[in-house]
């Protein structure tokens, strides 16, 4: 069967198709007939024809676009090899114990019923239970199969004792009195209540049959040579965190000492509590080791189990002129975590959890920390910096937020962009002027380290109402300077960082200590896009415009509207905006989605000026620096497609 060349029709359904018009191919040209009906035909050997499906039908070859994956909504996509059509989504979901993970779903773990899961961003956060402080005898307490907690059988019985004593496990407490329950639980009654405290354990690679306690430690480790998953090179040893998190199990006042009795059954109170946990490291060094074990070997040495007493007080412990209480737990600058309990200091080693580095990184232990982290040799602190977020601005009209949810508004107005809503730290607001159906940005205007900084479009800088000149600092709180590409950087000791070009871009990056803190228009920082357009009275809405005429700070404002698409040029659009998909941007293509940047590009140009040659540049050099984060770098994309400045 031979194939005769029409090249430029296949361009212009392909064309088609880029315009998300669905269409079947039936005029290829055909020498002879197919006369096999429903027979699939390949065509992997005509050039441009590698990626379509055909088949017999009526006697004719019908051939119809190869359908790949909907990619809406996806982050990151896999890497594929040149010869393949489609680039699965990658960032969706997430992988754990060889089950995949949908995005924002929970996920019991096999091993350890007590763990949950969830997937966000192509992150897996695990939480672990804390289990509370059963009320009843021990020979009362199970512990069920598959079941995180243990429990108590029957039902219980309210007993008061006299002077506000506490009552637990059928002995008394005195009012005021401290008592270690357990290698894991302290407890303090305090008129009539019990205050319990309870260390969480960390997450365990390995399943719960192959941990075992140390005797005079409260979390378990996992046995030598039962880690999941973990292929530890030579010289390289894994060690569990002894993190101590605690959560307080709290019988309440309003029904004092719940207590239970063999002779009325046993019932149980709890509150219910989850600690954040985080990974298990990986110490890359033979050093880090032989410190462990040299301070293990000291801790054994004189860490006894002590001896609840109720009868009298507790002494305090003196550690370098301060003073510690029984039962307080405190940091060292020696990487060790101790307690004070009746005069006597018990310090344990800071564990630190595994990280697994990728090629171009290698574990490193920054200044004033006490665990490694990953990060290059150009950027010693980038295991820090990548924990922070950017939310960004371009184009004057479309935003990301913090969280990665993108959305396009045309206003006039002065809006919040960010703002610490917890305890007011900074502010940033944007200003917006819009002539036609072009919005650009006119003023950024600041509030964070005690001062108040407006960064104009005319290349004027005000910091408290006066213009200076640039690079320009006050003490150590705030330094603004400005790039030899023209940009004006602030930088902030309060974990804020603003970026922008004075023209069409703006980035405003914030430090993981802000996570769950911030609201406007970048959004809460709470790694899940789809509750970011929540307005300033807290309603989820769907319209961009209504969201940000929310987060409006004029006090009268009402050009605040969608981004709307009129009186475009298809065919030019089209053109321009397909460079995004063409061989300059290929190298990123494979691990960042272009679909929004591509359709960011289109709204642009339905909205630029007839005379405006780089309308579409904004939106690829938003991708461009997307990449870059990526340590994806395309030095020569802005030749290419025509936006040199």
């Amino acid at each position: 069967m031979l194939f005769c060349e029409m090249k430029n029709e296949w361009q212009s359904y392909e064309y088609l198709i880029e315009l998300s018009i669905s269409i079947i191919l039936i005029d290829i040209c055909i020498e002879e007939k197919c006369n096999i009906e429903g027979q699939p035909i390949s065509v992997n050997d005509i050039p441009g024809m590698r990626c379509f499906d055909c088949t017999c039908k009526n006697g004719y070859v019908v051939c119809q676009k190869h359908q790949c994956e909907d990619i809406e909504g996806c982050y990151v996509l896999h890497q594929v090899n040149k010869n393949d059509c489609c680039a699965p989504c990658k960032a969706k979901g997430c992988e754990l114990q060889d089950q995949i993970i949908d995005t924002n779903t929970h996920l019991v773990t096999i091993d350890d019923p007590c763990v949950t899961c969830s997937c966000s961003m192509e992150n897996i956060n695990c939480t672990k239970r804390v289990c509370p402080v059963l009320n009843c005898p021990s020979s009362k307490i199970v512990h069920d199969r598959d079941e995180c907690c243990p429990r108590c059988l029957g039902s219980g019985k309210y007993l008061d004792p006299p002077n506000g004593d506490c009552l637990l496990d059928m002995q008394v407490y005195r009012n005021g009195s401290h008592f270690i329950l357990d290698d894991c639980t302290d407890c303090r009654c305090t008129d009539t209540v019990l205050h319990c405290s309870k260390q969480s354990c960390p997450v365990l690679r390995c399943k719960r049959e192959h941990q075992t306690i140390t005797p005079g430690y409260c979390c378990p480790q996992c046995k030598y040579g039962t880690e999941m998953n973990l292929r530890p090179k030579p010289n390289r040893v894994r060690v569990g965190t002894t993190t101590t998190t605690t959560a307080k199990t709290t019988t309440p006042s309003s029904n004092p000492n719940k207590q239970f009795s063999d002779s009325h059954g046993i019932d149980q109170i709890s509150n219910q509590h989850t600690n954040t946990l985080k990974d298990t490291k990986v110490f890359e060094s033979e050093d880090y080791y032989d410190d462990y074990v040299e301070s293990q070997n000291e801790y054994e040495d004189y860490a006894k189990p002590l001896a609840p007493s109720s009868s009298k007080r507790k002494a305090n412990c003196v550690v370098d002129a301060t003073v510690h209480k029984s039962g307080q737990i405190w940091n060292t600058t020696a990487c060790q975590t101790c307690k004070c309990y009746d005069g006597k200091i018990d310090c344990k080693p800071l564990m630190c959890p595994a990280v697994t580095c990728p090629k171009n990184k290698q574990l490193r232990i920054p200044p004033d920390q006490c665990c490694p982290v990953c990060s290059s040799a150009r950027e010693p602190q980038a295991a820090q910096q990548e924990q922070a977020r950017t939310c960004t601005v371009f184009g004057g009209s479309h935003f990301r937020s913090f969280d990665g949810k993108m959305y396009s508004f045309i206003g006039s107005c002065k809006y919040q962009l960010v703002g610490d809503c917890d305890s007011g730290t900074f502010n940033v607001r944007l200003k917006n002027s819009v002539v036609g159906n072009d919005a650009s940005m006119k003023r950024i205007s600041l509030r964070l380290a005690g001062a108040r900084i407006d960064l104009q479009n005319n290349r004027n800088t005000k910091v408290n109402d006066r213009i200076v000149d640039l690079p320009y600092k006050l003490g150590k709180k705030l330094d603004i300077h400005e790039t030899s590409d023209h940009i004006v950087i602030v930088n902030s000791n309060v974990g804020i960082k603003v970026l922008w070009d004075y023209v069409g871009f703006l980035e405003i990056t914030a430090s993981k200590d802000y996570r769950k803190k911030l609201c406007g228009l970048c959004g809460n920082y709470n790694s899940v896009p789809d509750d970011d357009l929540t307005t300033r009275e807290g309603i989820l809405v769907d319209d961009p415009a209504t969201f940000a005429q929310s987060w409006s700070t004029d006090d009268v404002c009402h050009e605040t509207r969608n981004y709307g698409i009129r009186g475009c040029d298809p065919k030019k659009d089209h053109r321009l905006c397909n460079y995004i998909k063409g061989p300059a941007f290929e190298k990123c293509s494979k691990r960042i989605n272009v679909a929004p940047y591509y359709e960011t590009c289109l709204r642009d140009m339905c909205q630029c000026q007839t005379d405006d040659l780089l309308c579409h540049c904004e939106s690829f050099a938003n991708y461009a620096r997307d990449c870059r984060r990526l340590d994806i770098l395309l030095p020569k994309w802005r030749k290419s497609v025509g936006c040199l400045v």
